[in-house]
């Protein structure tokens, strides 16, 4: 998880908004998030184009082996290495966050991917070519977006400890911290103004 990252608190609080929206269609706010049932169940069908999820033995982002990823050409392709997958079934904190930062990916970065393929189109460049290199910011919204998902923001009260939710949803303690300090920071921003 990224924290030195810099980036708007009205971004941030979009972007908080948008994780409960899809927590609140799947999950209630008492319970862990399943991820994995996510993808398999509900990502299919949210409205965006082609998505194709996987499952593999191993995965490699480039020739760089990684847990799970998410690309975008005339579809989504999400890959999730087979361990990943059985961690998020069984819950694992760590496999759980690995697929709810690609779930953010979709969520938030898609359409810029779809911007640039078109740009990409426009400037004769076959889309099989394209190649889309996420930013800083992006990696960071993404975390965002991942620990809004799995801890529901507004139920953060001001007296929560990291520990309690860590406990309460099933994530790792820097998951519940960064939810901790970015909900604290909405509020006292809305308090003041």
């Amino acid at each position: 998880m990224r924290r030195n990252t810099k980036i708007p608190l009205k971004r941030v609080e979009r972007i908080f908004n948008e994780a409960l929206r899809i927590r609140r269609q799947f999950a209630s706010d008492s319970e862990p998030f399943d991820s994995i049932g996510y993808i398999e169940e509900r990502l299919p069908f949210a409205g965006i184009y082609s998505f194709d999820f996987m499952v593999e033995e191993k995965v490699y982002s480039g020739n760089v082996q990684v847990p799970a990823y998410v690309n975008i050409r005339d579809k989504i392709f999400m890959r999730i290495d087979q361990r990943t997958y059985d961690d998020a079934t069984d819950m694992h904190p760590k496999a759980r966050e690995i697929v709810a930062h690609e779930i953010g990916h979709i969520v938030l970065h898609v359409l810029v991917a779809k911007r640039m393929e078109i740009r990409n189109f426009h400037k004769g460049v076959p889309v099989t070519d394209a190649h889309y290199k996420t930013t800083e910011v992006q990696e960071f919204e993404a975390d965002l977006f991942a620990a809004a998902l799995l801890i529901p923001w507004p139920a953060v009260a001001e007296e929560t400890t990291a520990w309690d939710l860590k406990l309460r949803y099933k994530v790792k303690s820097d998951v519940a911290g960064l939810i901790i300090y970015y909900s604290d920071w909405i509020r006292r921003s809305k308090k003041k103004g």
